[in-house]
């Protein structure tokens, strides 16, 4: 399966313009897709199952949720990254994971 955040709408959502330099145009591209793999990553850990399991076909299509799930974070990760070691904190999205807890399985007891 494909990316369900495409490099395209994370620069959207962030709003992110290209800076006419098409080197830094291209190494940004590749950090914003490092990004979303991480995220990608992730989600499909505190989600318990492969995106693909979800019904692309529903409407409204629990992959909407996830999706705009992604983009926050994604939007809090590309805004933070230059705050030195001293200054991060473990940041706890709120928006991220309520968008997410409905759409988890496995949970166990």
């Amino acid at each position: 399966m494909a990316s369900l955040v495409t490099i395209a709408e994370a620069k959207h959502h962030a709003n992110i313009d290209p800076s006419g330099d098409a080197a830094f145009d291209a190494k940004q591209d590749t950090y914003i897709q490092l990004l979303l793999n991480a995220i990608e990553v992730a989600t499909v850990q505190i989600l318990g199952q492969a995106l693909s399991e979800y019904d692309a076909t529903a409407t409204p299509s629990p992959l909407d949720a996830i999706k705009a799930a992604m983009l926050l974070q994604f939007g809090e990760l590309y805004k933070n990254r230059e705050l030195s070691s001293a200054q991060q904190r473990i940041y706890n999205d709120r928006a991220y994971w309520n968008l997410l807890h409905p759409f988890r399985v496995n949970l166990g007891i």
